[in-house]
């Protein structure tokens, strides 16, 4: 995808906007690559803000419920799932030492 001059763009990772940029620090980019949103018309969005998929939200916003802070911080299944399947304990592990530092950040009420 081709970014389009005096548009400003957010890179979304995991739900929470990584990096905003334009087209001067990225003129091109591979739609696979990563998930990116047209923030143009948002100038409030700021790197780090949480992306529902229609509305974006301060990070420490006490507006979502602890699930929701929780999944937008969830290292991705895959994760878990690549290391079962390669028999990867310390993988595994990993995956599941994440999760429960999560679940510490964002304790149910």
């Amino acid at each position: 995808m081709k970014a389009e001059q005096g548009k400003k763009y957010a890179q979304i990772v995991n739900g929470n906007v990584r990096w905003i940029f334009t087209a001067n620090d990225l003129p091109e980019w591979q739609d696979e690559a990563f998930d990116v949103v047209d923030i143009t018309d948002k100038p409030q969005v700021q790197e780090g803000w949480v992306y529902d998929g229609q509305a974006f939200v301060p990070a420490q916003s006490e507006s979502l419920p602890y699930n929701l802070m929780r999944r937008y911080e969830y290292p991705p299944i895959t994760d878990y799932i690549d290391g079962i399947v390669k028999g990867d304990q310390a993988q595994v592990q990993a995956y599941i030492d994440a999760c429960l530092a999560v679940k510490a950040k964002y304790p149910k009420p």
